[in-house]
């Protein structure tokens, strides 16, 4: 048998509490997706958070790096998606070719999150957006499983991820936290960022100096 970190009574706190999180979490993205054309869901998986996103697309794009994943996505979500074996980490997307992309706990498990971000913002067309989750601040001590791995790459504070999106190029970002899905933490989560488990970045793909040289033409 598996030897884990945890005994019984702990896994089953763990599993439950993992649930609920992204029962929350999805519910959170659904409901800040924008309904679009082309709508990538970037490191999906196998599509166990993706319920409900095909919804919101006449196009949705799952892109992951194992192949099996993708294999189960495409079962999960119906024939309308359309599948990618490549990594977050290196975009096979030209320039102004996606609408949306949603990445559901995935940026923390990259390379290189700037340069991620600097890519999806590459991608999207303009106006386009990126909705994220991500870990808030004190997974960097939280970060085991009860198996013992850490596959989290990358820490933050809510004003941390959101000083990486603009450094990325998104200068228009909203950021909202998570609360804790076992105790009532909403009221404190939605006004003090620091007591949310996770935090949610929806991120604007706008260009201010073009927006700037229009309105001085336009006067």
């Amino acid at each position: 048998m598996e030897k884990t970190r945890f005994g019984f009574l702990g896994r089953y706190i763990f599993f439950q509490h993992f649930r609920r999180l992204e029962s929350k979490k999805h519910d959170a993205l659904l409901g800040a997706l924008p309904r679009v054309n082309i709508l990538l869901d970037g490191g999906c998986a196998y599509g166990q958070h993706s319920r409900g996103f095909q919804e919101k697309t006449s196009c949705l794009i799952g892109l992951d790096i194992v192949k099996s994943d993708l294999i189960e996505y495409r079962k999960r979500l119906g024939n309308r998606t359309s599948c990618i074996l490549a990594s977050l980490d290196y975009l096979p997307f030209r320039p102004d070719r996606l609408d949306t992309c949603v990445l559901q706990d995935s940026l923390e498990h990259t390379n290189n999150p700037l340069d991620v971000l600097s890519q999806i913002r590459d991608a999207i067309k303009p106006n386009g957006t990126v909705v994220a989750t991500v870990p808030n601040w004190y997974d960097r001590f939280l970060n085991v499983n009860p198996y013992n791995v850490k596959t989290h790459h990358h820490f933050s504070s809510s004003q941390g991820w959101k000083r990486l999106f603009r450094k990325a190029g998104f200068h228009d970002c909203d950021v909202s936290c998570i609360a804790f899905p076992i105790l009532d933490t909403h009221f404190f989560s939605k006004n003090f960022h620091l007591f949310g488990i996770c935090v949610m970045l929806k991120a604007y793909k706008t260009d201010r100096q073009f927006n700037k040289k229009t309105i001085s033409r336009a006067q």
